[in-house]
């Protein structure tokens, strides 16, 4: 079922960046990679935005990030891209379009707060979340407004 697939994305999504504030990194939104790195090592000192630290990460739920995973010439941007992706599409065939993904992951923050307010899944309080608001957000914010996000989806 489509929504379990968005319910495990998500999942995977915030116990990634769990590990990115349990380690001190840094998160990045407007940065995929900083660095150049390899896929074999997860929290690689690679600064990157939420979808770059999912890249370096589990790739099981994001089928298109692993196939281009898989590729002789893949680099973790590139991943990152694809991960988005997956992830955009699962979203809008959940919601029949696509507003909760970006307000994730978009590097710009007016850009995030008004893909959260568009999804019309959250409260105008919810709304006020550091993610949607600070330009950036720290890893631990990250993943408390993806649990929100996971939330609404099992609620949907």
């Amino acid at each position: 079922m489509i929504k379990d697939l968005l319910i495990a994305q998500l999942t995977d999504i915030h116990a990634t960046m769990l590990g990115v504030h349990e380690r001190n990194q840094e998160l990045n939104m407007h940065l995929w990679v900083t660095k150049s790195t390899t896929l074999g090592g997860h929290f690689c000192d690679t600064v990157a935005c939420i979808c770059g630290w999912q890249a370096l990460g589990n790739l099981e739920n994001f089928p298109g990030a692993t196939a281009w995973a898989t590729n002789d010439t893949t680099t973790p941007s590139g991943v990152a891209a694809r991960l988005s992706g997956d992830l955009d599409g699962t979203c809008s065939k959940v919601f029949g379009r696509n507003c909760l993904a970006p307000s994730i992951h978009d590097g710009d923050t007016y850009c995030r707060r008004r893909y959260a307010e568009d999804s019309e899944l959250f409260s105008k309080k919810e709304l006020r979340h550091p993610h949607l608001n600070k330009e950036d957000p720290t890893a631990l914010e990250a993943a408390d407004f993806i649990a929100l996000c996971i939330k609404k989806v099992k609620r949907a």
